[in-house]
């Protein structure tokens, strides 16, 4: 008896680690930071992350938050050149009935509709992440990445891969972010 839990309790240990080997393939956004970035500002959200963005670049949010730091809040890092952004943004928190794969393909799909390009899973900050680009027929290619932390769901949204110098701040950007605990609201 003991021997068939065993072999049970194994196969529930395989079944996971072999759901999780496509996250495990996939491309991982370094969590070094680049030299480029040590003269960076630091941003930290209550929502559970911080990042360092360009000093050449504004932080904003909506015009009624006086607080882009607050967890409930979207958070635009522009670079006034370019005029292209990056958007932080927390959506509603993943339901405990979902699995991460189910909420964050869910998500993907009901926040953007402009047309999928392509997708592919990587670890962010050492967190699964769904990276979707997204063809809008007015604005070029964005790409779209949706994350939990804790049960916060977090995207972060690019607005124009197809700018090569801004794409690669935006890359840089987001090798330089940290999850953090969120703050309770």
């Amino acid at each position: 008896m003991q021997h068939r839990q065993s072999i049970s309790s194994l196969k529930l240990v395989m079944i996971g680690v072999v759901s999780l080997l496509p996250l495990c393939a996939q491309e991982t956004i370094s969590s070094r930071e680049d030299v480029n970035t040590a003269h960076w500002k630091k941003f930290t959200n209550k929502a559970g992350w911080e990042l360092k963005y360009p000093p050449t670049w504004s932080v904003s949010s909506c015009v009624q938050c006086p607080d882009p730091t607050a967890p409930d809040v979207f958070v635009f890092f522009s670079d006034d050149k370019s005029h292209e952004a990056v958007m932080i943004d927390h959506l509603i928190d993943k339901p405990p009935n979902k699995t991460l794969e189910q909420w964050l393909q869910e998500t993907s799909i009901t926040t953007v509709l402009t047309p999928r390009m392509s997708e592919e899973w990587f670890f962010l900050d050492g967190v699964p992440a769904l990276k979707v680009k997204n063809r809008n027929p007015d604005f070029g290619r964005s790409e779209n990445i949706y994350l939990v932390n804790g049960s916060n769901t977090i995207a972060i949204r690019i607005s124009n891969v197809d700018k090569p110098k801004f794409y690669l701040l935006a890359q840089q950007l987001l090798s330089t972010i940290r999850l953090t605990r969120p703050v309770k609201r």
